[in-house]
């Protein structure tokens, strides 16, 4: 009986030591610094820098043909001046239209129209 305790003890000690290096290689493939989570988590920040290169890009051709505009069309820069700036050209007057809107709540609109006075 003494034998097969000697025997078990020794065949427990390669099987727990093999055990052992196979968890830890399990252990190190997954939570590692090349490992399964970290690759996931570099692929997801890859997907929203990729998302985020989009936008910037459709931002990047909306201001490429605006600055193509104010260079090359006085009509778009004068649409702006008034727009944006609220500018007028000398002698001229500004009109305010306020549209009344039924007592639902919502705010009243309100509409500029700039007209050249006449002579």
């Amino acid at each position: 009986m003494d034998n097969r305790k000697k025997n078990k003890k020794r065949f427990n000690i390669p099987v727990i030591l093999t055990l052992c290096f196979f968890l830890s290689l399990i252990f190190v493939s997954i939570f590692g610094s090349t490992g399964i989570v970290k690759v996931f988590q570099l692929n997801q920040r890859m997907d929203a820098l990729k998302n985020e290169i989009q936008l910037l890009e459709k931002e990047n051709n909306r201001i490429s043909k605006e600055t193509h505009q104010f260079k090359t069309d006085p009509y778009y820069i004068e649409k702006i001046a008034r727009e944006e700036l609220g500018l007028v050209k000398p002698k001229e007057k500004v009109y305010e239209f306020v549209d009344e809107k039924e007592d639902d709540g919502q705010s009243k609109r309100r509409h500029k129209n700039s007209l050249t006075t006449i002579k």
